[in-house]
C-alpha cells in the first residue's frame, strides 16, 4: 500500500481491524460499478448470512496474493474492496429471492449487482428486522436488579463488569450463601427468564459430555450428539439474531469436575480474544460445520469451599478465564469501611510509572481496552452492551485521567502492585492479567462513572485478578511459616505492607484471613 491508501484506511479503520473482500478480474464491470456508500451482500450455503457498507476499494494484484495467495493459473481476487458496518441479517436464499422479485430457485452467481427495485425492497426488509430487536438498557437491568438485591449491591455490580470486560466469572465461597441465586439472577435479567441454562459439574464429566461426540442412532451408524458448551453457544447464537439477547451457562458446583479433562481441549476459546477459532468441527449434511463461541456467551460457575478437594482441579490456563468472586454468609459481621480514607500514594509508586517499561505496558493495556471494547460481530459483541461500545484512544485515555490520585491513575497503582508481587518473588504477575483488570475498570466506570472511585475500584481488581495468582504461593508460606524460613515470610509481609500503604483495607483484611488457612479462595 502506499501512503494515501494507508492514510484512507486509517481514516476508515480507526479501530485497525480491516475488513476487506476482493473479486476477480472477470467481474471487473461488476466491480467498476460499485462505490464508496453502496452496499453488498454475503451469500453463504443458502443464506444471506451478513451485510456491509463499501468503504474503499482499489485494484491491488501484490496486496490481493499477499492475503489470499493465487490460483494454479496465476489468478487472484485483485480487485480489492474495504467494508465497514458490518451486520448479521441471516436471510434465506429463499425468502430474499421472494423480497427481490427473482425466481424461487435463483442461486446468486460469483459477483452481482442487485438492480435498485430489489435492493431497495432488501433493505428494507433489513431494517425492519433490526427495529423488532429489543434494545437492552444495561443502567435499568442493573439498578432492577440491586433495587431487588441490596444486600448484594457491590458483587452485582462487580460482576457486571467483569461479564462486560469478557471475563467468565466465578461465585466461590460456603455453601448456602446464594451463590447460584445470583448467578441465575443475573441470568434472567440480561438474557431473559428461560433464555439461559444450567448444569450441575460431576467427576465423571468428559471433553464428551462438555463439548460431544458421536452416539448410535436408530437404524445404525453414528451421529453428532452436542454436549452442554455447544448446546449452549449454538442457543445463544439464535437468540442475538432473534432476540438481540444472548444465552449465557451457569455451572454450578464447578470444582466437582476434572477440568483439564472435561474443558481442556476448549481452554483456548473460552478466552475472548480467541473466539474466532472454532470449537468444534462436524459433517453436517455432507458440509463441515463449525461450532464457535460467540464474543457475547458468558459461563457463570459457583464453587463450594468447604470442598478440600477445590484446588485439584485449578490450573493456571483455567483461572485466567475466569474472574473470581468471593460471596459470604450475611449473617457474618461486615468489616470497618475501609471507604474513610482515601488511596494513598508514595513516590516509589511515582518512580515505578516513571520507568519507560512502564509507560510502554500502560500504552498498551490501554489499546487492548480499546480494541476489546470496539469487538464486535452484528449484534453479538464482547462487551455485550450497545451502549458501552468505546472506538476513540483518546475516550479510553480520558476516561483514565477520570479515575486519578496524585497524578497517578488507578492502572498505574495496579501496574505498581503487580510489579511487587513479581519482584518480590510471590508469583509471576503475567501482563495479560494488567490487560484484563484494565478492561474490568473501564467496564466498571461505565456501568455508574457518577459513583466510581478509585479505593473501590482497585480494591475489585485485585480481588478479582491478583489475589487468586497468590494461591500458588500458598505452599511457600506454609513453609516458612513451619520451618520458618524467613525468605517467604519477608516477601509476605513485604506485600502485605504495599496493601497497607495503599490503604486498601478489605484487600488486607482478606490476606490476614489467608495466613490462617492457607488458602486464598477459600
Amino acid at each position: 500500500l502506499n501512503s494515501e491508501q494507508k492514510r484512507q484506511l486509517q481514516e476508515v479503520f480507526p479501530d485497525e481491524k480491516i475488513r476487506i473482500w476482493g473479486t476477480a478480474e472477470s467481474n471487473r464491470s461488476t466491480w467498476d460499478s460499485i462505490n464508496p456508500g453502496d452496499y453488498v451482500l454475503f451469500y453463504v450455503r443458502g443464506r444471506y448470512v451478513y451485510c456491509a457498507e463499501i468503504a474503499l476499494k482499489m485494484d491491488n494484484e501484490k496486496l490481493a496474493k499477499t492475503i489470499w495467495g493465487e490460483h494454479e493459473t496465476g489468478e487472484t481476487w485483485n480487485l480489492v474492496f474495504f467494508v465497514r458496518n458490518v451486520q448479521p441479517i441471516w436471510i434465506s436464499r429463499e425468502k430474499l429471492n421472494m423480497i427481490a422479485g427473482y425466481d424461487a430457485n435463483f442461486i446468486p452467481q460469483a459477483f452481482m449487482r442487485v438492480n435498485d427495485d430489489a435492493a431497495k425492497k432488501i433493505i428494507a426488509e433489513i431494517l425492519e428486522k433490526k427495529s423488532k430487536l429489543p434494545k437492552l438498557d444495561t443502567r435499568k437491568i442493573l439498578n432492577n436488579l440491586i433495587q431487588q438485591e441490596p444486600e448484594f449491591q457491590r458483587v452485582i455490580k462487580s460482576t457486571f463488569a467483569h461479564l462486560i470486560a469478557g471475563k467468565n466469572v466465578i461465585f466461590y465461597g460456603p455453601p448456602a450463601t446464594s451463590k447460584t441465586y445470583l448467578a441465575k439472577k443475573i441470568c434472567e435479567h440480561v438474557c431473559g427468564k428461560d433464555n439461559f441454562m444450567i448444569d450441575t459439574a460431576n467427576a465423571e464429566w468428559s471433553y464428551f459430555d462438555v463439548v460431544g461426540g458421536r452416539v448410535p442412532k436408530e437404524g445404525g451408524g453414528t451421529e453428532f450428539e452436542e454436549g452442554i458448551i455447544l448446546k449452549a453457544t449454538e442457543k445463544c447464537r439464535r437468540t442475538l439474531k432473534e432476540k438481540n439477547k444472548p444465552c449465557w451457562l451457569i455451572i454450578d458446583e464447578l470444582n466437582r469436575a476434572n477440568l483439564d479433562l472435561a474443558f481442556g481441549r476448549i481452554f483456548t476459546q473460552m478466552d475472548i480474544d480467541h473466539r474466532k477459532e472454532p470449537l468444534h468441527s462436524v459433517r453436517k449434511n455432507g458440509e463441515e460445520y463449525h461450532y464457535f463461541m460467540p464474543l457475547s456467551f458468558r459461563i457463570l460457575a459457583t464453587m463450594n469451599t468447604y470442598d478440600r478437594s477445590l484446588l485439584f482441579s485449578l490450573g493456571y490456563a483455567f483461572m485466567r478465564r475466569f474472574a473470581f468472586i468471593p460471596i459470604g454468609s450475611l449473617l457474618k459481621e461486615p468489616k470497618e469501611s475501609e471507604e474513610s480514607k482515601g488511596v494513598t500514594v508514595n513516590e516509589e509508586m511515582r518512580k515505578l510509572n516513571n520507568k519507560q517499561e512502564m509507560q510502554k505496558l500502560k500504552e498498551k493495556a490501554l489499546f487492548t481496552v480499546l480494541n476489546h471494547f470496539t469487538k464486535k460481530d452484528g449484534e453479538d459483541r464482547a462487551f455485550i452492551f450497545e451502549e458501552f461500545e468505546v472506538s476513540d484512544i483518546n475516550k479510553v485515555r480520558e476516561i483514565y485521567r477520570n479515575l486519578q490520585v496524585d497524578g497517578l491513575d488507578v492502572l498505574d497503582l495496579f501496574l505498581y502492585v503487580s510489579s511487587k508481587i513479581t519482584n518480590e518473588g510471590l508469583v509471576e504477575i503475567g501482563h495479560a492479567i494488567v490487560f484484563d483488570a484494565a478492561k474490568f475498570m473501564m467496564a466498571y466506570y461505565l456501568l455508574s462513572p457518577e459513583d466510581v472511585d478509585v479505593k473501590t475500584l482497585l480494591s475489585e481488581a485485585a480481588f478479582a485478578y491478583l489475589l487468586p495468582q497468590l494461591e500458588y504461593f500458598m505452599p511457600k508460606l506454609r513453609k516458612g511459616q513451619i520451618f520458618l524460613e524467613k525468605e517467604y515470610q519477608d516477601a509476605w509481609r513485604k506485600i502485605k505492607r504495599v496493601f497497607e500503604e495503599l490503604n486498601l483495607t478489605l484487600v488486607l483484611e482478606k490476606l490476614k484471613e489467608v495466613e490462617k488457612e492457607y488458602r486464598v479462595i477459600g
